[in-house]
């Protein structure tokens, strides 16, 4: 909660530091936080180096990540973290079992690395293990936790991808989101359309419970303005204010 305790809280607290974000994003037991001048803040759990303070210490209020780094988007995932340049260029931290920090690794890091392929993307998002980052072109590319289908490329198989893949399908999308192990993506049109696991739950919209490892369309002749990938389940808002889930 970076009040500089370790104590459940049930109203709001504030974050010590007398800081002024412009973005935050809450990860499994993480916090990052944006400044207008591009630097990222974090706080919380960092047992996997996902605070990118160059350590692996918990932080119970805000840390600064390293480097001279100026970022226009963060998002966290379970147990990384991402941030984007204004250049497009996408830098990682944390966890990095299942290759979500895309530097064709699967080695944990403690402070900013970048993902690798000379690529160019205008907006990012995490799952749980995996990241999604949407080119100008409308091209999503997925990397990490590959298992169920989350990222898209046509496959289930094992390896995870620890380098970007690009999802399969030649659609062109708007926004992108990620969910604990599937992946959400909305297009111009205002269609959501979604792959990864679906098994139980029916997270992906299809009518289904069968997991898909390329986009499926959301059934239904719904518009959508946004989307928002949860644990098990998906919200999409419409222009009407109107959230379906």
């Amino acid at each position: 909660l970076g009040d500089t305790t370790i104590g459940d809280r049930s109203s709001p607290v504030l974050v010590v530091g007398n800081h002024i974000f412009v973005e935050l994003d809450a990860g499994g037991l993480h916090t990052v936080a944006r400044k207008a001048n591009g630097q990222v803040w974090a706080w919380g759990q960092n047992v996997n180096g996902q605070l990118g303070d160059n350590t692996g210490s918990n932080r119970s209020s805000p840390v600064l990540v390293v480097g001279t780094h100026s970022f226009v988007e963060v998002d966290a995932g379970e147990v990384h973290t991402v941030a984007r340049k204004a250049d497009g260029s996408v830098w990682a931290w944390g966890q990095n079992t299942n290759g979500q920090l895309g530097d064709n690794s699967i080695t944990a890091r403690s402070s900013p690395v970048l993902v690798v392929g000379s690529h160019s993307f205008t907006a990012i998002a995490c799952g749980n293990r995996h990241t999604l980052a949407l080119k100008a072109n409308g091209q999503v590319w997925a990397w990490g936790y590959a298992l169920h289908g989350q990222i898209g490329d046509d496959q289930f198989q094992i390896p995870d991808r620890s380098s970007p893949s690009l999802v399969a399908g030649n659609h062109s999308f708007v926004d992108v989101s990620g969910g604990w192990e599937f992946s959400l993506a909305r297009k111009a049109s205002g269609e959501v359309w979604a792959w990864g696991n679906n098994t139980l739950y029916g997270q992906l919209g299809d009518n289904t419970g069968t997991n898909r490892n390329s986009p499926v369309l959301v059934v239904g002749t719904h518009s959508f303005v946004e989307v928002a990938g949860g644990f098990f389940h998906s919200l999409a808002r419409k222009a009407s204010g109107e959230v379906w889930a």
